[in-house]
């Protein structure tokens, strides 16, 4: 990660702001995984305990309210906020999120933020984002809001400027609550979404044990039997982590992994299984799966249709088994290629991934 350098700035990272600005700056321009790509900035940036939870906050707050704070900056520089530089943008958003949604005193935000942008833009840019910053800092979040929900011609555009999400994800969601009859729930969705997630453990089945997730302070529950939630502090501090005997994974996605596992099959080539995760990208479940069939004695194949994705896949098998087979490629192919040649096959097909929107809020601004 320390070759990453947009117009030097590799010299950002160095700080909590610098990190959180790397990592916007990333997740806009190249579509990274905000939560895959911000363990590897906090780890170059050397940063300590205080100073890495201020730019996880920094940066998830700022890119789950950026619908809302994007609204802000338009009328603060009198453009639209497609017209602005990527660089100054991401600086901008940053800026606000201190300024609306943090308790940073106001004068901090603005000389820190400002000292960032002349860092990392050129003078010019870094000039109009210390003028629009500071008609930002003129009013509260409440008068913002206040002055937005004014704008906005409906209740669905009241919610999405309220919660800063897209209209049409509001009214996804509202038209999936109804099926159950379940519309009143709908606010209390789109707020939690806003929630900073905990963080969920998995120990890797013959690897390590429930005992182990006990040992770094993990509670014990949910719905997964070999899950922990990890009640504070950063999971990258924790060694187990580091070296990859616990991973951090949603217990959904545990789930999936376990449904897998533990099916009844009788395989009709005897003890030996052969196991196939169709859609594998990023790869979560393709670890538990690897860690579970070295304790079984199967053999997996993982599949991913975006090389990108593939090679996400390849990285989280590293400290599992590295000599698992990742093939890219339309997993369709493979009723053709390899007929009748897997006794148990995940397929977690590709979704709207609306559920997931806490725990991944940059992808409410991707999905159309």
């Amino acid at each position: 990660m320390a070759q990453i350098n947009y117009r030097g700035q590799a010299k950002a990272a160095t700080s909590a702001r610098g990190v959180a600005y790397e990592l916007l700056l990333a997740v806009a321009r190249d579509d990274a995984y905000a939560n895959l790509l911000l363990p590897k900035l906090l780890k170059v940036a050397n940063l300590d305990t205080r100073d890495s939870g201020f730019a996880q906050e920094l940066a998830f707050g700022t890119i789950r309210n950026a619908y809302f704070y994007e609204l802000i900056i338009e009328r603060c520089a009198g453009r639209n906020i497609d017209q602005i530089d990527i660089d100054a943008r991401m600086i901008l958003e940053l800026g606000a999120h201190q300024l609306l949604g943090m308790r940073v005193p106001s004068h901090a935000a603005l000389s820190e933020t400002v000292d960032l942008a002349k860092k990392v833009l050129r003078p010019s840019l870094s000039g109009f984002v210390n003028g629009v910053l500071r008609r930002v800092s003129e009013k509260s979040r409440e008068t913002w809001l206040e002055i937005l929900l004014k704008a906005a011609p409906d209740r669905v555009a009241r919610l999405a400027v309220t919660y800063s999400h897209p209209e049409w994800i509001v009214r996804a969601i509202e038209d999936s609550l109804r099926l159950d009859g379940r519309e009143a729930d709908l606010e209390d969705l789109l707020r939690v979404n806003n929630q900073p997630p905990l963080v969920n453990l998995v120990a890797l089945p013959g690897i390590t044990t429930v005992d182990d997730l006990l040992t770094v302070g993990a509670a014990i529950g949910g719905v997964s039997p070999i899950g922990g939630i990890l009640p504070d502090g950063d999971p990258g501090d924790i060694d187990l982590v580091r070296v990859g005997k616990l991973r951090v994974q949603d217990q959904g996605s545990q789930l999936a992994a376990l449904a897998l596992i533990n099916a009844p099959v009788k395989s009709a080539k005897g003890a030996k299984e052969d196991w196939l995760d169709l859609c594998a990208g990023p790869g979560g479940k393709a670890a538990l799966l690897a860690a579970a069939a070295n304790e079984f004695g199967a053999e997996l194949v993982c599949n991913e249709l975006q090389e990108h994705r593939a090679k996400l896949v390849e990285q989280a098998l590293e400290r599992v088994n590295p000599q698992v087979y990742v093939r890219t490629g339309d997993g369709r192919d493979l009723g053709t290629d390899a007929p009748a040649s897997f006794d148990r096959i995940l397929l977690d097909a590709p979704c709207t991934g609306l559920g997931a929107l806490r725990r991944r809020p940059e992808s409410r601004y991707r999905k159309q």
